[in-house]
């Protein structure tokens, strides 16, 4: 005879799937709220939980480009920076973002290891199959992500062609950073391969919050790096759309507020806000456990309406996302998401 033993699970129900009026599913989840102190102001399930946190992390990940000049050097503008920390759907002025930030630093696309997808974006992938053009690695979400690596790399007097190894010491640097900022030591920082072939950094979801918090503010960081978390900062506040696209979630929070405030997801139901209130930093940290972005969208809004981030235009906005009904294919409304979270 087997016996199991059974531990208790860190996620808690966070979302009620209805159809008809009538429970169809549920979905279960974490989330915590924290300030740049690491004073907790909301949890929902146990946040001590470890996660990958996948592109939530491309904050932190473009802290080198600015942090050792690469950025200045390459004349990189706002919208390359906010396109450095993005997951983006492949629309022309992002292609052309990636192509700028590449010759710049006197790169050209072969030097992406992030490999090749379709552009998210439904109408940039036609006119990608109607001009006969298959995908490249340009318009993989990542590509920003990595063309600020490797112009960072480049730099700093690093090989570029193998950025992307976990033993590079771009990699190190960057998990350094994120060891600073979340205060956890640099080899407790698990990972493993992301989609897109760089590290994927595994944490406590309590502590990437901090991480983020302490982005927002600069609060106890050296000056340099202070500097350069607000220059990301502002720039993915300035440019939303570079951050994700025209129809996507992230851009949308970002316009939603007038609160000086960042929104990433990332793959596997990670999402992450972080937000400043006068010399504070706040956070955000969320996943489901399913990894779906159903549930965890819904969650995000929601929380952004009961801690009073966004107004009543704010949330109309995002209420595809949120409370908008579930339509069948006549565009008929059968359904529709309950949020469950009590901040």
């Amino acid at each position: 005879m087997v016996v199991v033993s059974e531990t208790p699970s860190p996620y808690r129900r966070w979302v009620r799937v209805e159809r008809g009026g009538q429970p169809e599913s549920w979905h279960d989840g974490v989330l915590v709220v924290l300030d740049d102190t690491g004073r907790v102001h909301a949890r929902w399930g146990d946040p001590s939980v470890e996660s990958f946190v996948r592109s939530s992390a491309k904050m932190v990940q473009a802290i080198p480009l600015v942090e050792n000049g690469a950025a200045d050097a390459f004349g990189f503008e706002p919208r390359h920076l906010a396109l450095a920390c993005a997951s983006h759907d492949g629309e022309s002025f992002h292609v052309e973002g990636v192509r700028t930030m590449l010759a710049r630093a006197g790169l050209d696309e072969s030097f992406l290891h992030c490999g090749a997808h379709a552009p998210g974006h439904a109408e940039s992938a036609r006119e990608l199959v109607l001009a006969g053009e298959a995908p490249a690695s340009v318009h993989n979400n990542c590509s920003g992500k990595h063309a600020g690596m490797l112009a960072a790399a480049k730099h700093a007097g690093y090989e570029p062609r193998t950025y992307w190894r976990p033993d590079h010491p771009l990699q190190g640097e960057i998990r350094a950073a994120l060891s600073e900022l979340s205060e956890i030591p640099a080899e407790r920082i698990g990972y493993a391969v992301d989609g897109c072939g760089v590290p994927a950094w595994r944490l406590p979801v309590e502590s990437f919050a901090l991480a983020l918090a302490r982005f927002a503010s600069g609060r106890g960081l050296p000056a340099g790096r202070r500097a350069a978390a607000s220059r990301l900062f502002d720039a993915r506040r300035a440019h939303p759309e570079m951050v994700a696209g025209t129809r996507r979630i992230c851009t949308a929070i970002m316009r939603a507020t007038e609160r000086p405030l960042i929104a990433k997801g990332g793959a596997e139901g990670y999402y992450a806000l972080a937000w400043r209130d006068g010399d504070r930093g706040f956070a955000l940290a969320s996943k489901s456990a399913a990894g779906d972005f159903r549930s965890s969208h819904c969650v995000v809004v929601e929380a952004l309406r009961q801690l009073d981030l966004v107004d009543g235009a704010g949330l109309a906005s995002l209420a595809r996302w949120h409370a908008d009904p579930i339509r069948n294919h006549a565009g008929e409304a059968v359904g529709r998401l309950v949020p469950l979270v009590e901040l």
